[in-house]
């Protein structure tokens, strides 16, 4: 049998792909490409991503020794999860695996394995497939910091991470978390799987199958994707103007409350980008990122695809010179409206649910989680409300 492990890199459309997976298993089944099904992970349903086989091998006592650990996406509910479960999770791929001769796995996380974590997977994944191809996108570095810190802002920030040049020095230069060197990236991987077995993609459209990501991904990892469902564009980047925003709005919340994280990342889907995407670097700041990877990628280059650049070095697409971004009364009105529609309409469909479940003969155990739901739309309310007085508050600004 053969596998197939996508491991991103993050904010190279893995979302998009993830999505398009998961709307084509069966078709997928029918060409004997088996993608596990979608899975319940920490309580929530996830579009497809393989979060808890990625999770179950997670070194958590070394990284409780990283800086970043705290604010790794779902970091205190991982170090809760008792060992065992995570284990039984993994069986439920297992048993599934008999399917087809082809098992594919998509999960930008396993990007930011350590090396002990990469050969635990190394290991599981031999004791059932005979080839293994690990598929990784890379993407220039000034366009990918940027929608990280973008992505990031969604799940709001701390407090001190609000510029962006502070997140640079605060959580990327000091490699704690984020897949951004990727010679460092692509070694870890090379030693375990050899360097025949990754498949290396630029996430730039020049560079794609058809100039399209899709076409690119299904081309490299074996997919006809003639008559396949294809999703629209996932999991956008906020613009500029929206970036500002939720910074501003941030300092209404205390971020130790879970809920304010989950909010901000759940109701921001409705936001859109009307803009342009992300922090608006000047052609200073993005020649200065190139000149820091400048060695990494251009090794990367040499030795994987067998040329001297691996990124071009054009920064005309940026200013000349730094540009801020200014949030208008009218735009600021514009996305709290859109926040707070879809936080009632929110809270509406969970009443609805909550009232469908009361009137059911449910298990006590069913019950007391409905009890926790019930929770749910007064956050919901509270978490409106705090954002009313923001707006308020920016508007008196003025």
């Amino acid at each position: 049998m053969k596998a197939i492990v996508h491991i991103g890199t993050g904010k190279t459309g893995t979302t998009t792909i993830q999505q398009f997976l998961s709307d084509n298993v069966e078709a997928l089944e029918s060409q004997k490409i088996f993608v596990p099904d979608n899975e319940d992970f920490l309580g929530w349903k996830v579009r497809c991503p393989h979060r808890t086989l990625w999770a179950s091998f997670l070194n958590i006592q070394e990284r409780k020794r990283q800086t970043m650990w705290k604010h790794f996406p779902y970091s205190t509910l991982l170090e809760k999860i008792p060992a065992y479960d995570l284990i039984k999770l993994r069986k439920k791929y297992e048993r599934q695996f008999h399917k087809t001769s082809t098992v594919l796995f998509s999960e930008e996380c396993f990007s930011c394995y350590l090396e002990s974590e990469i050969s635990s997977l190394k290991q599981w994944l031999f004791s059932f497939f005979d080839e293994v191809t690990i598929i990784v996108y890379l993407r220039r570095q000034p366009e990918y910091l940027v929608s990280v810190y973008a992505q990031q802002m969604k799940g709001g920030l701390p407090k001190d991470d609000d510029v962006f040049s502070r997140f640079l020095s605060n959580h990327v230069w000091n490699q704690t978390l984020y897949a951004d060197d990727y010679r460092l990236l692509l070694t870890k991987w090379t030693n375990a799987f050899d360097k025949e077995n990754i498949k290396i993609r630029l996430f730039d459209r020049k560079e794609m199958i058809q100039n399209d990501l899709l076409e690119d991904f299904c081309h490299t990892s074996g997919i006809d994707i003639t008559h396949l469902k294809r999703p629209g564009s996932l999991n956008e980047s906020f613009d500029a103007e929206t970036i500002e925003f939720i910074k501003l709005v941030s300092k209404y919340f205390i971020h130790e409350d879970n809920y304010y994280c989950g909010y901000i990342a759940h109701f921001s889907e409705n936001l859109g980008n009307t803009g342009n995407k992300g922090y608006n670097l000047s052609q200073a700041e993005a020649q200065e990122i190139l000149d820091r990877y400048r060695e990494s990628n251009n090794a990367v280059a040499r030795e994987y695809l067998g040329r001297e650049q691996l990124f071009s070095d054009d920064v005309s697409m940026y200013p000349v010179l730094p540009s801020s971004s200014r949030l208008t009364s009218e735009k600021c009105i514009d996305i709290f409206s859109v926040l707070w529609k879809a936080v009632i309409d929110d809270k509406l469909k969970i009443e609805s649910e909550l009232h469908k479940l009361e009137r059911r003969r449910i298990p006590n155990r069913l019950k007391r989680l409905g009890k926790k739901i019930k929770k749910i739309p007064q956050r919901c309310v509270k978490f409106a409300n705090k954002i009313n007085k923001a707006v308020a508050a920016l508007l008196m600004m003025e």
